[in-house]
């Protein structure tokens, strides 16, 4: 018994710094992977450990990367997913979240989005970066000054949505977290969905929500062609009851911004074309005519 408690203790303080329910976490990945959540990725890498900072290794630690920015997200709207619990199940093979309250619900499917990236990335797992030190092996990029820590988050969430979720931008902390408040979803439930809601995009798009991501990449080759670089744009854009307002700023901040509005709207009017058999959707998989901007 007091083993099971010191394993549970560390299991407790491993697998990432934003755990809600861990029991169901580390059931919900050992049922995706196939590997033991705790010995395999406990404490792997710079980020799927407790703490996380500097470059993430390699395609595995960027899950957990991601992972920890979802949860960071979800704090702005008072929702504190390291002490939600949900229900999940699976069905046809498909991963999927109840939906119960607004918050276990968006808690969830960080999880589920972790779970799933991990399995999608067990070719980049190496044992070398099992335990890793990361106190001494992962350097973190300071920002100095005044609210150093509100930047360094702002940080790994560019970095993180960059790398993962890739609707063509870098700059998605903001795209991320207008997607969260006008759809009620996590951005995460958009990451690699259908043929266009990824990095890159071809073929014919699967339903309206893949066209909504067919048609933000457009908007942002436009944008490219016009000598605006929408990946590094920073804008300002607020809310008002469930209107986004884009802020002032340069020209090619106030296009990126309205880029991402619209993106974000057409997902919400396409709410109900979305389907948990094209999350998570194999490139191979898409067929047709790539159709033009």
């Amino acid at each position: 018994m007091n083993a099971l408690l010191g394993l549970s203790v560390l299991f407790v303080w491993g697998l990432s710094p934003a755990h809600g329910s861990l029991w169901q976490l580390q059931q919900m990945i050992s049922e995706a992977t196939g590997k033991n959540a705790f010995l395999h990725y406990g404490f792997y890498g710079c980020y799927c450990g407790l703490g996380g900072k500097g470059q993430p290794k390699d395609a595995t630690d960027r899950c957990c990367q991601l992972h920890d920015s979802c949860y960071q997200s979800l704090l702005n709207y008072h929702c504190n997913a390291k002490r939600e619990r949900y229900d999940y199940y699976w069905r046809r093979g498909q991963l999927c979240c109840r939906k119960d309250s607004h918050c276990s619900y968006l808690s969830c499917e960080c999880d589920r989005s972790l779970a799933l990236c991990l399995r999608r990335s067990r070719g980049s797992y190496t044992k070398r970066y099992r335990f890793y030190p990361n106190a001494l092996s992962c350097p973190l990029f300071l920002l100095p000054g005044p609210g150093e820590g509100m930047m360094k988050v702002l940080l790994v969430l560019t970095m993180l949505f960059a790398c993962r979720l890739a609707f063509a931008s870098c700059n998605l902390a903001q795209f991320g977290l207008m997607i969260l408040k006008k759809t009620g979803k996590s951005p995460l439930a958009y990451n690699g969905y259908g043929c266009y809601c990824g990095w890159g995009g071809s073929k014919q798009p699967v339903d309206a929500t893949d066209r909504c991501c067919h048609a933000h990449d457009c908007c942002y080759k436009k944008l490219v062609s016009s000598r605006c670089n929408p990946k590094t744009a920073t804008y300002k854009y607020s809310f008002r009851g469930t209107a986004i307002t884009c802020g002032t700023g340069s020209w090619c901040e106030r296009q990126t911004c309205a880029c991402d509005k619209r993106a974000v709207e057409c997902f919400q009017r396409a709410a109900s074309s979305y389907r948990k058999s094209y999350d998570n959707y194999p490139k191979s998989k898409c067929k047709g005519r790539t159709p033009s901007c």
